[in-house]
């Protein structure tokens, strides 16, 4: 078998998953369904902010240089945040 041929019969089959899997393709929802709230996001030297999704109204959650967000509640009304002190992490 040439390798023209060889080649021929790999990219048609692989071109067809393609655009099946492209045609059939349902969206990715990578937020909570319901309303898109406010993101929270951590920054270096533990900086924790919340920021609504159009960049407006950013907001520092806990003390500066010590906290670490880690995940929202499922209602999506209060998030889990982790404080660091001289004295350790403190809940």
């Amino acid at each position: 078998m040439t390798s023209i041929r060889r080649f021929t019969l790999l990219i048609i089959p692989c071109a067809a998953l393609m655009a099946y899997v492209m045609a059939t393709a349902r969206p990715v929802h990578a937020t909570f369904p319901g309303t898109n709230g406010r993101i929270a996001f951590n920054q270096d030297f533990g900086d924790a902010f919340t920021i609504n999704p159009d960049g407006s109204q950013e907001h520092q959650v806990g003390p500066a240089g010590g906290t670490r967000c880690t995940t929202w509640s499922p209602d999506g009304s209060k998030i889990a945040c982790n404080v660091f002190s001289d004295n350790g992490r403190e809940p």
